[in-house]
């Protein structure tokens, strides 16, 4: 079949867009429930069954042109195993792509979906909203998965990569939100296969990215599990991949478009195994225990910068105050918002911090009980900053770990 040009592409799929589904939700005022901070409201949006939950706390989950929010939903569980939490039992779950507005309202199932793994049961979007990717086991066999997406607005599926690759043979994918090329005009998709990493455009077009050699450095780690833990994309500037495997903690990054890409470690600073890009490309950062710890790594060019200057932000993990972990970044990357351990504060605790400064303000406890695929809180800046979506694995109030649901805190102070 001969290659479509793009502009051919986007008629065909424009000419078969998704039909949106009912998805009844009941939103309820949990201000109290949760202790939130004076002057705030925390609106659960969701409450179906089987739970619902956002992606990540780097994955964006707002489309601003509709001022809707995008979730992850189980639509219904593998017959005789009723109960399961989300993110367990995974094997026949349908799972679905669901947006409402900010309080909830006008609930949507956009598409349904059988995930090729359970590491792949979320889904990724870009950061300006516009484009959802996700895995899917393909429907001609079942047997095999390949990575889908659909544009928002006129939310038409369409699948990106045709690999064909037998879901019996990938128990460990991991999946990168989208990232705008300005240079081609497409969308760049990444997602590893076990220690491979695949590069596709939106339109289908693959492209070989160059050798990643952090493991040409330490030859010994080929002993270890060299698959990947996580792979990210940088939002801004796409040819800058961000990575960690599974047998080490140390984080990398490669600029695939260098005359000769060298892969450059970051840190090897074990508890933070979890970076997340700042909205402007510009920084890596996270925590697993205490501060937020930032590494300026690109300049505003997309160039990696000739050090990483690292830098500790805010007073968390240290003087009794539990620390940090998970955070996100706000779209002008000047406010972070971050949730506590829970095995440190019990149901753990979610805040605001000034990128610069380092100052915290305390917003709501984050309730939650499990690992993290039953609820710890998964985040995102929504409504142009004014208020943060959250999930969290409970929904009652109960003393045992529930379902996940989806929460919105209002108005977030200035900080």
């Amino acid at each position: 079949m001969p290659m479509l040009s793009r502009r051919e592409w986007l008629a065909a799929i424009a000419a078969s867009p998704l039909t949106a589904a009912e998805h009844p939700q009941h939103p309820r005022d949990v201000t109290k429930l949760f202790e939130a901070a004076k002057g705030l409201r925390v609106t659960q949006i969701t409450d179906s069954a089987f739970g619902n939950q956002l992606s990540y706390y780097d994955i964006p989950c707002y489309l601003p042109a509709a001022n809707r929010i995008v979730y992850n939903t189980i639509v219904s569980e593998p017959a005789g195993k009723p109960g399961k939490k989300i993110g367990k039992g995974l094997d026949q779950s349908l799972w679905g792509v669901a947006s409402s507005g900010l309080d909830g309202t006008n609930p949507r199932l956009l598409v349904t979906r059988t995930p090729a793994t359970p590491s792949t049961t979320r889904v990724d979007m870009s950061t300006d909203g516009k484009l959802i990717t996700y895995t899917k086991v393909n429907p001609a066999d079942g047997n095999t998965w390949d990575l889908y997406g659909f544009r928002t607005g006129p939310d038409v599926e369409f699948r990106i990569s045709k690999l064909r690759t037998l879901v019996t043979l990938t128990k460990k994918v991991k999946t990168s939100p989208p990232s705008w090329d300005a240079r081609t005009g497409r969308y760049l998709c990444a997602f590893s296969v076990d220690d491979k990493v695949f590069l596709f455009y939106e339109d289908g077009k693959q492209l070989v990215p160059a050798p990643l050699t952090d493991l040409e450095e330490f030859p010994e780690r080929t002993t270890e599990d060299t698959s990947f833990h996580r792979i990210r994309l940088n939002p801004v500037f796409p040819s800058l991949l961000y990575y960690r495997r599974n047998g080490v903690s140390d984080n990398w990054i490669i600029d695939f478009s260098a005359p000769q890409p060298r892969s450059r470690r970051i840190s090897d600073y074990t508890k933070s195994i979890h970076a997340t890009w700042s909205a402007d490309g510009r920084v890596l950062a996270g925590s697993m225990h205490g501060p937020w710890i930032t590494w300026r790594v690109a300049d505003g060019r997309g160039q990696m910068t000739d050090e990483f200057d690292q830098q500790e932000l805010g007073t968390f993990g240290s003087g009794g105050k539990a620390g940090i972990f998970y955070g996100c970044y706000s779209a002008d990357s000047k406010t972070i918002a971050v949730a506590t351990r829970f095995d440190q504060e019990p149901g753990g605790s979610i805040w605001l911090m000034n990128a610069s400064t380092g100052k915290a303000v305390y917003l709501c406890t984050a309730r939650y009980f499990g690992p993290v695929t039953e609820g710890q809180p998964r985040m995102g800046f929504v409504d142009s900053g004014r208020a943060l979506a959250f999930s969290s694995d409970n929904s009652a109030g109960a003393p045992t770990s529930k379902p996940p649901q989806v929460f919105v805190i209002t108005p977030l102070p200035k900080i």
